[in-house]
C-alpha cells in the first residue's frame, strides 16, 4: 500500500534514516518496479527529493508499464513538480490499468490535484467528488472544498470544508503549507491557499 499522501515533512535525522533505508531497498532489488515506485513516492513525499523520485518512478513504469501502482506514483511526482498535465496522463493511465485497485483509487485524489494545479476547476471538481466517495480523507475533503470553492460551487465547498476540518480541526491558511506535498513552485502553494481560503478555511 502506499504512504498517506498527508504526512509532514521528517525532521532532518529521520529524512537521513529513511533516505539510507529506501537506498537500501533499491541496491536489493532495482529491477523490482514496485520497490522502485514505493521508493519513488517515500523520496518524493517525505524525504521530498524530487530529483530521485522522478527518476526511480521512471524506471518503474519502464520495467512494468501496465503497473498502476507506478503510474499513480508518477502522477504525484508531476503534479509536485509542476507539471500538471503530464500529471493528468499518468494518473489516468493508472485508473484505466486497474479501476478497483486501491492505488489506482488513489489516483483519483491525485488526478483532482493535478486538475486544480492545471487550472481545469470543473474538472478538478468533479473528480474530487469522486475521490470522496472512495476515500473519507482529510487529503479527498481537502481537495474538493478547494476546487469546488474556485468553480464557483460554494455550497459544496462549506460541505466539503466542514468534513475536512472535522478530520483536521487544527487546519488553517497559515499552517496548509505543513501538509501539502512537496509543491516545487510557490504558485501552486498559493493557489491551493487560495482555493482554501474561499471555501472558508480560518486564517
Amino acid at each position: 500500500m502506499m504512504v498517506g499522501v498527508a504526512g509532514a515533512k521528517l525532521d532532518e535525522a529521520l529524512e537521513a534514516e529513511t533516505s539510507g533505508l529506501v537506498s537500501r531497498a533499491v541496491e536489493l532489488d532495482r529491477n523490482d518496479a514496485i520497490v522502485l515506485a514505493r521508493v519513488a513516492f517515500v523520496q518524493a513525499r517525505l524525504v521530498r527529493d524530487l530529483g530521485i523520485a522522478a527518476s526511480y518512478s521512471e524506471r518503474a513504469h519502464s520495467l512494468n508499464p501496465n503497473l498502476p501502482l507506478a503510474w499513480a506514483v508518477s502522477g504525484w511526482v508531476k503534479v509536485w513538480l509542476g507539471e500538471a498535465e503530464t500529471g493528468i496522463e499518468h494518473f489516468s493511465r493508472a485508473i484505466r490499468l486497474s479501476p478497483l485497485a486501491a492505488e489506482a483509487l488513489l489516483g483519483l485524489v491525485g488526478k483532482a490535484h493535478a486538475y486544480f494545479m492545471a487550472e481545469r476547476s470543473e474538472e478538478a471538481w468533479s473528480t474530487a467528488v469522486a475521490a470522496t466517495q472512495e476515500f473519507q480523507s482529510a487529503t479527498a475533503y481537502r481537495i474538493a472544498a478547494a476546487s469546488a470553492a474556485v468553480a464557483g460551487h460554494r455550497d459544496e465547498a462549506a460541505k466539503y470544508m466542514a468534513l475536512f476540518l472535522r478530520l483536521d480541526p487544527d487546519r488553517c491558511v497559515s499552517n496548509l503549507a505543513d501538509v501539502l506535498g512537496p509543491y516545487q513552485r510557490s504558485e501552486d502553494i498559493e493557489r491551493y491557499k487560495r482555493g482554501m481560503r474561499l471555501a472558508g478555511l480560518p486564517e
